[in-house]
Order: C-alpha cells, then structure tokens, then sequence
C-alpha cells in the first residue's frame, strides 16, 4: 500500500520479477518471487541525485534472471545477475567404445550455453585415447536456444575411449553455464540432393539452367561429383563454376560438410535451330558420392527447357 509498482514481468517459469519505489523516500526496489515467497528487496543503488529513478525497463532472460536497466537525471545504469568472483571448473565424463564397423561412428548431443562468449569462461569436449587428449568442440558464443551438434567420431573407430565436457569459470566474469541432452552415439550417412529448375527460349536462343544441390545427411559427403547430360537439342555454351567435362558435363564438388548449406551453379545452352517449337527438352542432373547414403531418391533432377516463350496476354472482358 505504501509503494507504488514501476514494472512486474513474469518469466518462463511462471514467477514474476517486480521492481516499485517506496512512496515515502521514493528509493526503488527490486524482487523476485520464488515458490517458497518472495525474496528480499533489493535496493537499487547508484541513483545521482538521491531516489532519481525514471524510465526503468526489464526483461528476464532464458535462465530465469533479470536484467534492469534505468536512468536518472546524468547516467543510465544497468543491474543483472552477479558475476563469479572466483574461477572454478565443472566436469561430465564417460567412457564409451566406438565399433570398428560402424559407418561413420558419430557423437549428437543437444547443448545450450551462456556466459561464454567474448569470456576467458569456455565449455569445450574432449578426447582422450589414452596417448592424445584432443579437442573435438569448442563454441565460442552463446546459444539460450537448444542447438544441434554432431562429431565425426571415425578416427577412433575401434577404440575404447573417454569423452569430457569440461566448462570452466573464469573469475570475475558473468555466470558461464551450460545444459546438455540427448547425447549419442551412432552411425551416420550423408544425403546429397540436387535439383534443377524450368526455363524456356526460342530455336537458336540461349538458356541459363540453375543447378541447386548440398548435403542434408548427419555426415560429410565425400568427393561429390554433379553431372548433367543435355538432350541432342541442346548445346553447351558456357557454366559457372566451369565443368571438368562437357560430355557429358561433370563438376567435381569435392566434400560436403553436415547439414552444408544449399550451393548453385549455372549452365548456359543454345538451342538447336531444328528444335520443334512448343516441344520440352529434358536434361538429367546425377549427384553421387564415394560412399553409401542415406537414401537416393533426390540425387537425380530434370531440368527442363521450353522451346518457345511465355507471353503474358491480359483478357479483356467486355
């Protein structure tokens, strides 16, 4: 009854954080409420003059914690989670056998982290086969979102080896944290794709063919090769990136990471001048890898070129 409320925000969890200011010395507060009651007011210091506190604005992160920020009459001012004053390390550990004949033996986990980035704090996994200690992953930012990572695990197939989360905390930093989930252990195969798209152009035009592929699979592609046949109809004029072959055209794509982003290239053709007008001409791309997919069904494509144009003719109803 004897304050007044400046802002009362509820975080994911369902508690609200409220900051108000006491109507007799106008000195703000800040408190949490917790599922045992609510915590202690904090006074929030740092006001020049005395009790100036306006425009204050809050928000709570993905970890439950506050962040205020408020200004007075010269400064603007900024209060948050507390930092660790002393350096401290926190470890997960498992040993864990890769066999020799799995394809591709590969480590997925699930992570989220924070505290970590532009911080001496760091969240690192490593591996120890007992003569090396390795480095297998090191994120250097922060992600409050769950993300998805996956490790090559092959050079240790067929060996018994100890894999350690290790995040360590600085001092004097902001709070590093981290949460793992679903950590495995399985094999994974790569799965390239490509497609190609639709054009059009007259008997003695040229076409531009866009050829889009990448690899959607849990491993690395290796040594992806594209090919595209082009029927009798059409002849090569020029591509980008250029092929290693025109007969038919061959592009050695070399390997492609997990998850790798889509790539294009492009294709230039003319027409054949005895084309049949208003006829399809169908050329096949083929993408393939040195090693066994996931599934094959989209590492085929037809590109298609229509012999004519399309000409955009409104109708007039009268």
């Amino acid at each position: 009854p004897h304050s007044n409320i400046l802002q009362a925000v509820p975080d994911r969890f369902g508690l609200v954080h409220l900051v108000y200011q006491k109507l007799e010395n106008g000195q703000a507060y800040y408190s949490q409420e917790t599922p045992n009651g609510w915590t202690p007011p904090q006074p929030l210091i740092g006001q020049a003059p005395a009790n100036a506190f306006y425009e204050p604005h809050m928000v709570i992160d993905d970890r439950g914690a506050a962040h205020l920020v408020w200004r007075d009459y010269s400064f603007i001012y900024y209060a948050g989670p507390a930092w660790a004053t002393t350096a401290d390390t926190t470890t997960l550990s498992q040993s864990v056998t890769i066999p020799a004949d799995m394809a591709t033996p590969t480590l997925s986990f699930l992570y989220q982290a924070g505290g970590v980035q532009n911080s001496a704090s760091r969240l690192r996994l490593a591996l120890d086969d007992g003569v090396n200690n390795t480095t297998l992953w090191n994120p250097a930012e922060n992600s409050l979102t769950w993300r998805h990572t996956t490790i090559d695990l092959t050079p240790w197939a067929g060996q018994t080896v100890r894999l350690t989360f290790r995040l360590a905390q600085a001092a004097d930093a902001p709070l590093a944290w981290a949460a793992l989930d679903e950590i495995t252990l399985g094999a994974a195969h790569p799965d390239v794709w490509v497609t190609a798209d639709r054009t059009s152009a007259l008997p003695n035009e040229q076409a531009t063919h866009t050829l889009t592929y990448g690899n959607r699979g849990g491993a690395a592609a290796a040594q992806a090769r594209l090919t595209y046949t082009l029927p009798p109809e059409l002849a090569f004029v020029s591509a980008s990136p250029p092929p290693v072959s025109t007969a038919p055209l061959v592009w050695e794509l070399g390997d492609l990471p997990v998850k790798s982003a889509a790539q294009t290239l492009t294709v230039t053709v003319r027409v054949a001048p005895s084309a049949a007008p208003f006829s399809t001409l169908s050329s096949t791309a083929v993408i393939a890898v040195s090693g066994p997919e996931l599934e094959t069904l989209n590492n085929s494509a037809q590109g298609v070129t229509f012999v004519g144009r399309s000409i955009y003719l409104p109708l007039i109803v009268r």
